[in-house]
This record gives C-alpha cells, sequence and structure tokens, in this order.
C-alpha cells in the first residue's frame, strides 16, 4: 500500500494485512473493513503501533489512502518517493520508502514494465504489418505469411500476457 512493491513481483517478501489503527490501541477495529489494508511486511514493520498524535498530530501521520489524498502528500519520480507535504516528508522517513533495496526493485520494475509494453507495441505492430501484406499476396507466398501470422499472432499473446502479469489485475493493457 505505501512503498508500490507487488507481491506478484516480488515473491520473496513477505506481505501482510495492515492496521492503520493499529490492533493494539483499536481492538475494536481489528475486523473493520475500513482499517485493513495489505502491505509488506517492512512497511507494515515500520508503522507498527504508531498513532499521530499531540501538536504534531496535523502533520507527523502515515496518510491514510481512504481519508487522505496520497498524491498531496506522496508522489513517485521514477522509483523514487517525493514528499509533497510535511505528511510526505514524516512517511517517508517513518516508512524507510526510498531504502536502497526499496528503490533497486521499483528500478527493476519499470524496466521490466517498459520492455514488456515495447515487445508489445513491436508484436502488435508485426501482426498489423503481416496483416497487411496478406491481403495483397497469394499462392505460396500467402501461406507463408498466413503461417508467419499465426506465429506473431502467438508472440504477441505471449507478450500480453506478459504484461497483464506485470500489471496485475487492477491496470489494463494499453490499446
Amino acid at each position: 500500500m505505501y512503498c508500490r512493491i507487488r507481491d506478484s513481483m516480488n515473491r520473496e517478501a513477505l506481505f501482510a494485512v495492515e492496521h492503520y489503527r493499529p490492533q493494539s490501541l483499536f481492538p475494536h477495529l481489528i475486523t473493520e473493513w475500513s482499517n485493513l489494508y495489505y502491505a509488506c511486511s517492512a512497511c507494515n514493520g515500520a508503522k507498527r503501533s504508531f498513532v499521530a498524535r499531540g501538536r504534531r498530530a496535523k502533520t507527523d501521520f502515515v496518510p491514510h489512502p481512504c481519508e487522505h489524498s496520497m498524491f498531496d502528500h506522496l508522489r513517485y519520480r521514477g522509483a523514487t518517493v517525493v514528499a509533497h507535504s510535511e505528511t510526505g516528508t514524516f512517511a517517508i522517513d517513518l516508512l524507510d520508502l526510498n531504502a536502497p533495496t526499496s528503490i533497486e526493485f521499483r528500478e527493476f520494475f519499470e524496466r521490466t514494465l517498459e520492455q514488456a509494453r515495447t515487445k508489445l507495441a513491436e508484436s502488435r505492430l508485426l501482426v498489423s504489418e503481416v496483416e497487411t501484406a496478406i491481403s495483397g499476396s497469394s499462392g505460396a507466398r500467402l501461406a507463408q505469411l498466413q503461417q508467419g501470422l499465426r506465429r506473431a499472432k502467438a508472440n504477441r499473446q505471449k507478450a500480453e500476457d506478459g504484461l497483464r502479469y506485470i500489471l496485475g489485475p487492477y491496470e489494463a493493457l494499453p490499446a
């Protein structure tokens, strides 16, 4: 929820339910849906039982995704989390969102995503070019192109499946 490291891409990390309002301090919210989030063990552990308190509570808190606009506090510039408020600075520090391993993983994810998008675009272009070539062909050349089209469509499908895996269930493939 906080660091954007996906469990589908990092099978070595542990992920768990994050209780935004800690179980130890808010036992009545342990099963409250609006208090439960999916987070990696690093973010969950860094936040622990933290609750904003005292005179700094207006700035020193971790943004709640349903109560705050995360974009007002935290933004991503490439693989680095950038603060856009005092709250953002506090959350980055508390959760260690720019830990070297987190940045390295997000950079890997971005490279992998870009490579998958490029492969899909190239596969789509190849299918289109072969379909165009087929329209003006006949005989043996037509048979070769049709065979090539089947392979190109199979490669396009692999590229789409790979990108779907990387994007996860919440993002659509590019048109």
